[in-house]
C-alpha cells in the first residue's frame, strides 16, 4: 500500500537529516531523528489494534506514522473522554494494545497492568496488553478509527482508509 507521506519524510530524512521535523518546547526532532524514531518504534508494536492515549507530544506523532508505516490500526483515544466513554471506544475497536502516558488511569480503567514500558521521542511510555472480546475483520485499507465524543450517548468510531487520509495530507504539502 502506497504511503506517500512516508516517503516525503524519508526523502526529507536522506536529503535534510538536520532539518527540524518536529518541535514541541525545548524538545526537538530533525527529520533524520524522526525518521530513526518512527523506525525504532516500529520494532516496539507487537499487535494489529492499537490505542493511543497520549498527550499532544512528538510521541504521539512518531506512534502514528510508525502504525502507519507498519499498516496497524491506530485509534487516538481522547484525554477528556470520561471512564465510560474510554471502556467503550477500546471495546468498540478490540484493541489488542494501549500506549499511554497515563498508566495509572488505563490500570484502574482496564484492571490490568503495564505489559512493558517503551521509549519514544524521548518518552516514557506504558503498553498495556488487551483482551478483546472478538475479532471481527477490517477492511484491509483502514489505517485509523477515530472516536466523536458521544454527547449524546456513546462514542461513535468513523473509519478511516489511507485514501481518505491521503487528500488531507496532499492539501498540507
Amino acid at each position: 500500500m502506497e504511503r506517500p507521506l512516508l516517503e516525503a519524510l524519508s526523502l526529507h530524512a536522506r536529503v535534510r537529516a538536520d532539518s527540524p521535523a518536529l518541535r514541541q518546547g525545548d524538545q526537538l526532532l530533525s527529520y533524520g531523528e524522526l525518521a530513526a524514531e518512527i523506525d525504532r518504534a516500529r520494532g516496539q508494536l507487537q499487535g494489529e489494534r492499537f490505542g493511543l492515549l497520549l498527550d499532544n507530544q512528538p510521541a504521539w506523532a512518531v506512534l502514528d506514522l510508525a502504525l502507519l508505516g507498519a499498516g496497524k490500526l491506530c485509534v487516538p483515544l481522547p484525554g477528556f473522554f470520561s471512564p465510560a466513554q474510554l471502556r467503550h471506544a477500546i471495546a468498540d475497536a478490540e484493541l489488542d494494545c494501549l500506549i499511554t502516558d497515563q498508566p495509572q488511569r488505563v490500570s484502574e480503567l482496564c484492571r490490568r497492568g503495564v505489559e512493558r514500558n517503551i521509549s519514544v521521542a524521548g518518552r516514557d511510555l506504558a503498553l498495556f496488553r488487551l483482551a478483546p472480546r472478538s475479532r471481527r475483520s477490517l477492511a484491509p485499507t483502514l489505517v485509523k478509527v477515530t472516536y466523536t465524543s458521544g454527547t449524546t450517548g456513546s462514542p461513535k468510531g468513523v473509519c478511516l482508509s489511507w485514501d481518505a487520509l491521503q487528500p488531507v495530507v496532499d492539501a498540507l504539502g
